[in-house]
């Protein structure tokens, strides 16, 4: 039987008017269905409550306050204040799985807008991932596999990626940088580069990633570059002449459940049990914004996103073609 689980009054008054925000509907609202019901109905709900008018007004309402936040940084610090772009979901794009939900699998949903959005704290901690990893990868710095990673762990030992993060970016005395460099410089899993053969002192390292320090901040100073949340550009798209919310349902679909939580023996009787989830439906455009004072590092840094964005994705699963967005 269709109800909510809340006090009779406050269910009487929710019974007879249902959620404008979707965020109220997915994290506090879901009817007491059978939950394959809920989710058969999910995209529709996410569909009639985007296309509605308080959804739609307050929508315009947004747009123009983030258009209005960006001249005013632009009046701030000049036109070259700030920059943005849109970027186009390619695949299918999970943000937010791991959120608390009762359906098991969660999204990221603005608070206040109930849509779904990347956040900004996202979207920089995926360029920094992707500007280190690169700067690792010329100075032959790679990652270790887990099994390396955990035995250091134990031994208190720093793995070559956390010494070269640290000598990058900490504000430590010059000896103390000097000597993690002689550490980074005769690991035995350090990779042949500049490094390797001494053709680069920690003092140079610094200096030529300087940009990385004042973009992304240290320990002892914030970053200088501004990461603003991404929203969609637009909740309904139209395919195959028919409306869909950017919303869409994905699944996942264990065929060995109780081999993963009992330990049992995998076999091919045992019957798949569906997991559902949602997803950001491919072609959904997305709105990124950056500001800082220095347009020169702000472009430097936009570029690392825009790349970041298309050889990374962002979200969930991207090792599973997740979250690949192509920038326009």
């Amino acid at each position: 039987m269709r109800g909510y689980p809340l006090p009779g009054d406050v269910a009487e008054a929710v019974q007879g008017n249902p959620a404008s925000n979707f965020g109220l509907f997915f994290h506090r609202l879901l009817p007491q269905d059978d939950k394959v019901e809920v989710w058969r109905q999910m995209v529709q709900t996410a569909l009639h409550i985007f296309r509605s008018d308080v959804t739609q007004e307050l929508w315009r309402a947004f747009q123009e306050r983030m258009a209005w936040l960006e001249e005013a940084y632009r009046r701030r610090w000049g036109p070259g204040g700030v920059i943005a772009f849109q970027g186009r979901v390619v695949e299918r794009l999970a943000v937010g799985l791991g959120a608390p939900s009762v359906l098991e699998t969660g999204i990221a949903l603005h608070r206040v807008y109930g849509i779904p959005y990347l956040p900004g704290s996202a979207i920089k901690g995926l360029t920094r991932h992707y500007r280190l990893a690169s700067i690792g990868e010329e100075l032959g710095v790679v990652p270790l596999d887990p099994a390396e990673i955990s035995r250091r762990r134990r031994e208190k030992r720093k793995t070559p990626w956390e010494m070269l993060e640290e000598l990058i970016t900490a504000e430590e005395p010059a000896g103390k940088l000097e000597e993690l460099y002689g550490w980074l410089a005769t690991d035995p899993r350090l990779e042949d580069g500049p490094i390797k053969r001494g053709g680069l002192s920690w003092k140079d390292l610094r200096q030529a990633h300087a940009d990385f320090r004042r973009a992304f901040g240290s320990p002892a100073r914030r970053g200088e570059v501004i990461f603003l949340d991404a929203f969609p550009v637009e909740l309904v798209v139209s395919q195959d002449g028919q409306e869909w919310p950017i919303l869409e349902r994905d699944i996942i679909n264990p065929h060995y459940s109780p081999y993963y939580t009992g330990g049992r023996p995998p076999a091919d009787y045992w019957s798949p049990v569906p997991v559902y989830f949602l997803t950001v439906r491919p072609g959904t455009r997305f709105h990124f914004r950056l500001a800082c004072r220095d347009s020169n590092l702000l472009r430097t840094v936009a570029g690392w996103l825009r790349e970041a964005l298309h050889r990374f994705g962002i979200g969930a699963k991207t090792g599973a073609g997740y979250g690949v967005l192509e920038i326009k």
